[in-house]
C-alpha cells in the first residue's frame, strides 16, 4: 500500500496525467479503508513554488459557464504557449438515483483535446454549496502537478451557493442579459461574494437590452458594495464568438494580488477545517450509541407525532431537561 501511494504521489509531482486522474479517483472514494491512503498521499505533497491562480465560475444553469471556460481557457493557452490549465467542474447529482451525467466536457471541445489542458468532472453527491466535498483535495493535487492556472466550475444552482468563494481566488458570476430585473440583482448572497460578472451571450440580444441589463447589474452592485475597492465589474461577453474574452481575462488577472492572497487563503483553510470537522463528527455519530438512537427515532416516524420525536432528540443531547 505504502509503495503504491508513494508511486502515485511521485507521478502527480511529475505532472503525469494518468497518475493525477488516479489520485483524483482515490480522493473521491468514500470507503473507510481508503481514508488513510488518501491522507498519506496528500500529506506527502509539497506546496507549489509559486501561487496558482484559482478562478471560480458560477451562475444559473444555461448561462454558458462551461462554454465560457472552454473559450477563455483556449484563449489563455494560445496567448501563453508554455502554460498549463486544469479545470475542475461539478455536476449535480440526482436526488433520486444519486447518479450524475458528468457532461461538462462535451461543451469544452477546445480544452478536451488540448495537450496542455486537463479536465476532471465530479458529481456533487448531494453536497450542498455547489461543489464536491473533496474539491479542496482536488485543488491540492492539481497545484502539486504543476499547473499554472486552475478553473473551478460549481453546480451553480442558486443565489445561496457560495461555497466556491472558499475554493478560488477570483469568483466570476456568469449571468444572462435576460435573466431577471434589478430586484433579482439586489438579493444578497452570491452578489456579496462575487468579484466580477460576465454578462454572457451578449450577441443574442439587441444593444439597448444589453446596456439595460448591464446597468441593472451595476446598480445592484452599487447598492450592496458601492464602498468597496476594487469594485466588481460587469462585462458583456460572448463565449460563442469569443467577443470580450481578452478584456475579461485582463480584468480577472488584474485582481490577482499576492498581498491579499495569503489572508484570503488562510480564511479558506479555516473554512475547510470546519467542513472536515463536521464530516468526521457526522461519521462518528453514526457509529456511536447516538447513531443507534437516531435510527430508532427514524423507525418510529410513521407511528409517532413529529414533535414528540423532536423532544426526544433534544433530550438526547441535553438541550431540554
Amino acid at each position: 500500500m505504502a509503495a503504491g501511494i508513494e508511486a502515485l504521489r511521485e507521478g502527480v509531482l511529475r505532472g503525469d496525467r494518468v497518475a493525477l486522474a488516479r489520485a483524483l479517483s482515490l480522493i473521491e472514494s468514500v470507503r473507510d479503508e481508503d481514508r488513510r491512503a488518501r491522507l498519506a498521499m496528500l500529506r506527502g505533497l509539497q506546496p507549489p513554488q509559486k501561487p496558482i491562480y484559482r478562478v471560480g465560475f458560477t451562475g444559473a444553469p444555461g448561462a454558458g459557464k462551461s462554454t465560457l471556460i472552454d473559450s477563455l481557457g483556449a484563449y489563455l493557452l494560445e496567448q501563453y504557449p508554455t502554460a498549463r490549465l486544469a479545470v475542475l467542474t461539478v455536476d449535480p447529482s440526482s436526488w433520486r438515483s444519486g447518479g450524475s451525467l458528468l457532461a461538462d466536457q462535451t461543451r469544452m471541445r477546445h480544452l478536451a483535446s488540448h495537450p496542455r489542458a486537463f479536465i476532471r468532472t465530479f458529481a456533487s453527491g448531494g453536497h450542498l454549496g455547489g461543489l464536491h466535498p473533496r474539491i479542496y483535495e482536488a485543488i491540492t493535487l492539481c497545484e502539486a502537478a504543476g499547473f499554472d492556472w486552475l478553473f473551478i466550475e460549481s453546480v451553480g444552482t442558486g443565489q445561496s451557493e457560495v461555497e466556491l468563494r472558499y475554493a478560488c481566488d477570483f469568483l466570476l458570476y456568469v449571468a444572462l442579459p435576460y435573466a431577471g430585473d434589478e430586484v433579482q440583482g439586489i438579493k444578497r448572497g452570491l452578489m456579496e461574494a462575487l468579484d466580477g460578472i460576465a454578462l454572457n451571450k451578449a450577441d443574442t440580444v439587441p444593444p439597448d437590452a444589453l446596456r439595460r441589463a448591464q446597468f441593472q447589474l451595476e446598480t445592484a452592485l452599487h447598492f450592496l458594495r458601492g464602498h468597496e475597492t476594487p469594485f466588481p465589474f460587469v462585462l458583456p461577453v460572448s463565449a460563442l464568438t469569443a467577443s470580450g474574452l481578452p478584456e475579461l481575462w485582463e480584468k480577472i488577472f488584474a485582481a490577482f494580488s499576492l498581498e491579499s492572497l495569503e489572508p484570503q487563503r488562510q480564511a479558506q483553510l479555516r473554512y475547510w477545517i470546519t467542513k472536515y470537522w463536521e464530516e468526521a463528527l457526522h461519521a462518528w455519530l453514526e457509529r456511536s450509541p447516538y447513531g443507534i438512537t437516531y435510527a430508532s427515532i427514524q423507525a418510529r416516524a410513521d407511528t409517532t407525532p413529529l414533535w414528540q420525536l423532536v423532544e426526544e432528540i433534544y433530550a438526547v443531547f441535553g438541550l431540554i431537561s
